[in-house]
């Protein structure tokens, strides 16, 4: 498993926050602080799947049956979603990252989690220099399937960009 050094930071503030009950104000217990940084992890696999284009290894970390719904197309399966990263980020250099993740409604077996989503094309060829960031808010069901933390729902509301709008539609 691959961790930055800002996820690994982030996720020993995070533990030791919550261990202390200093994060989000609430109660917490050990079993939610494992919980929490279950689903931190798994946030964050998702990002390193989608660099690293390994789209066969989403069947760890996403239902099967999972929905997605965009601001401007919803679809359903794991499937569909292997098959569409395939083709939106063919030939396309990104990074993705989720930031000021919340978790909340925890049970033993679902919790919600929102984030900011920030997803960073590069470009190459005619478009080498350039780049473009994306901008928004994700709101994820997760559920515990097989033992494993995966997310079932995800949510992505449009936010805004900057930078060249080619690179996200183009093979730049």
């Amino acid at each position: 498993m691959r961790f930055s050094v800002p996820s690994f930071l982030g996720l020993s503030c995070l533990s030791l926050l919550a261990s202390t009950g200093l994060a989000w104000g609430l109660p917490t217990s050990n079993s939610n602080t494992d919980v929490i940084v279950e689903i931190y992890q798994l946030i964050n696999n998702y990002s390193i799947i989608l660099d690293d284009k390994t789209y066969s290894d989403l069947s760890q970390i996403i239902t099967d049956d999972a929905v997605f719904v965009l601001p401007t197309l919803t679809y359903s399966t794991r499937a569909t979603a292997e098959s569409r990263y395939e083709s939106e980020f063919e030939n396309k250099t990104t990074l993705h990252t989720v930031q000021n993740l919340f978790v909340s409604n925890i049970t033993p077996t679902t919790a919600n989690v929102t984030g900011d989503g920030v997803t960073t094309y590069f470009g190459s060829g005619n478009y080498s220099g350039q780049s473009l960031v994306q901008w928004s808010r994700i709101y994820y069901v997760v559920i515990k399937d097989d033992g494993s933390w995966k997310i079932n729902h995800t949510t992505v509301e449009a936010g805004h960009s900057y930078g060249n709008s080619a690179l996200s539609s183009t093979s730049a």
